[in-house]
């Protein structure tokens, strides 16, 4: 039945409904950064506002707190205890992950290919023997793209790195976001873990 003056299409409902769920969804993070004492309720939030709605702790062999994560069969999506992002493996260590450099045999600059949004400028990356980070974040806590880099002449990914005879041109929509060198206990995990990890879901 319609009743005149408060027809509601199914549409509008939606919407309202995703906002609600999003607005909840909000608070509740919030809620449980304010009880690990992460996030003060009166602090206004800032780039270096640590927010995590993650109920795990993960900790070494040695019972060192590495953070808060979510576990897979492979590995785990950390979040540090200073609020830096990294992927942790099973065996302790960070994942490998794949990298791009401006010069052959992975000389030059090395750098991460992104395509859309800017990542967080808070995450760690192990490659190869290297542990790297972003090397510049904008005001909002964001990495900030080189849009000088163009081109790659080498590639990095499971223990080997590929040249190439000629740069290889970035895509239109890639962005190059440059990386540093940087060490584990930067982002506040210690220089080596001890294994098994264990899991605290809190239950």
């Amino acid at each position: 039945m319609i009743h005149a003056g408060k027809q509601t299409s199914s549409r509008s409902r939606g919407t309202a409904t995703s906002a609600a769920w999003i607005g909840l969804l909000f608070v509740v993070a919030i809620a449980v950064a304010c009880d690990a004492g992460i996030l003060n309720p009166d602090e206004q939030l800032t780039p270096d506002t640590i927010i995590i709605a993650r109920s795990a702790k993960v900790y070494d062999a040695a019972g060192v707190w590495l953070g808060y994560g979510t576990t897979s069969a492979w590995s785990i999506q950390m979040t540090s205890p200073t609020g830096w992002y990294y992927t942790l493996g099973w065996d302790g260590e960070l994942v490998d992950s794949v990298c791009y450099f401006t010069e052959a045999g992975g000389g030059g600059v090395p750098f991460q290919n992104w395509v859309g949004n800017a990542p967080i400028g808070k995450a760690a990356f192990r490659v190869g023997g290297s542990i790297y980070r972003f090397s510049s974040v904008d005001a909002y806590g964001l990495a900030v793209p080189d849009t000088t880099i163009i081109a790659y002449s080498s590639f990095y990914a499971n223990g080997t790195t590929a040249d190439y005879g000629s740069p290889v041109s970035l895509g239109a929509s890639q962005r190059a976001y440059p990386l540093i060198a940087t060490t584990r206990t930067s982002f506040g995990i210690p220089a080596a873990i001890a294994i098994p990890l264990v899991v605290d879901h809190g239950d």
